[in-house]
């Protein structure tokens, strides 16, 4: 066996992140966008098939076309 680590107190080192209470007003706003834009806006991207299990295939194959009687689902033309 060997002898177990010492647990750090986490909410003791980082106060500003583990606060005791719910504060009152959001924090300030920061100048991080997460927006990526796209090189080629016409570059249509194929994405790749992959196989299905068979065992897998009549649950699925059910699922879809429940979906499509329900108008979630619709067919496409691949190109």
């Amino acid at each position: 066996m060997t002898k177990p680590q010492e647990v750090q107190d986490f909410l003791a080192m980082f106060p500003l992140v583990f606060v005791k209470g719910v504060p009152e007003k959001l924090p300030p706003v920061r100048k991080i966008i997460h927006r990526k834009s796209l090189i080629d806006l016409t570059k249509v991207l194929k994405t790749p098939t992959f196989k299905a299990l068979q065992a897998l295939m009549t649950k699925s194959k059910a699922w879809i076309n429940k979906q499509m009687n329900a108008g979630t689902l619709h067919k496409t033309s691949v190109a």
